[in-house]
């Protein structure tokens, strides 16, 4: 691992922002750690860092920059950063911006994209996140790499189309799991509500998906082709939307398993 020390500016200060200034400043090849935030942020930055509103006011050399904003706010950032520093490498960690956008030159642009749901709840384990890496092909893009993440660090080197496949695979794994969870609480009965009911059953499911694959696991009325139970549930469902909801996702699954 190299001993040179690096000058890193996080740009954003929301919870993927504050995530990654969590991990950096524990690690010894990072000389300084710097934030640039919008004026009107209101999200807490940690104390004693070195806090900037404007790019013009970060006065010493910068080795990177990290891009933890919105995708629609990466290409105005990054030409920011071109401006005042063309000479510094760029990160952006989005799923689905294109790298070619971004003005740096070919060896000083590349994504670094984690596949996680950064909710701020907890402290992060960086070890046990796959990262997906774009433009990870000199040798100093590696040597940055490699001194920011330790060997355990799980990383695929991808193409941007594949990067927006696995960007559209997270978001259908798991936000849109969460609003099928908001449905099913808002689906008990007010004695059952909060009490984390269906802990158990997911718990196992998780356990079964380190082993199995999700075809293999799926089980419920629909793969048993259970019609007479799918119209009691439907009959529970008045609201037309999430009615066709639940006939969508029942059709899906017997197609699915060919029934």
């Amino acid at each position: 691992m190299s001993k040179k020390k690096y000058t890193i500016v996080i740009i954003g200060n929301g919870k993927l922002a504050l995530a990654w200034f969590d991990y950096l400043k524990q690690n010894s090849n990072v000389a300084e750690l710097h934030f640039l935030i919008r004026s009107n942020s209101k999200n807490k930055i940690p104390q004693a860092t070195n806090l900037h509103k404007k790019i013009s006011t970060i006065q010493h050399p910068v080795d990177l920059f990290i891009l933890a904003v919105s995708d629609r706010a990466i290409l105005n950032n990054a030409r920011k950063v071109y401006n005042y520093f063309p000479k510094s490498m760029v990160w952006h960690c989005s799923g689905t911006h294109a790298l070619v956008s971004l003005p740096q030159k070919q060896s000083l642009k590349m994504v670094v994209y984690p596949m996680y749901s950064f909710n701020g709840l907890h402290q992060t384990n960086w070890t046990q996140i796959p990262l997906f890496t774009e433009g990870l092909n000199t040798a100093f893009k590696k040597q940055l790499f490699y001194s920011l993440f330790n060997k355990k660090q799980t990383h695929y080197p991808t193409s941007f189309k594949d990067r927006q496949r696995v960007h559209l695979a997270a978001v259908i794994a798991q936000n849109f799991s969460n609003m099928l969870l908001i449905w099913a609480e808002s689906q008990l009965p007010k004695s059952f509500k909060n009490k984390k009911i269906w802990h158990p059953l997911l718990q196992y499911w998780i356990v079964n998906l380190k082993k199995f694959n999700p075809i293999e696991l799926q089980t419920g009325p629909a793969v048993r082709n259970d019609s007479w139970i799918i119209s009691q549930h439907l009959k529970l469902i008045p609201q037309s939307q999430l009615n066709k909801l639940y006939k969508l996702l029942s059709n899906l699954i017997k197609k699915r398993h060919e029934l």
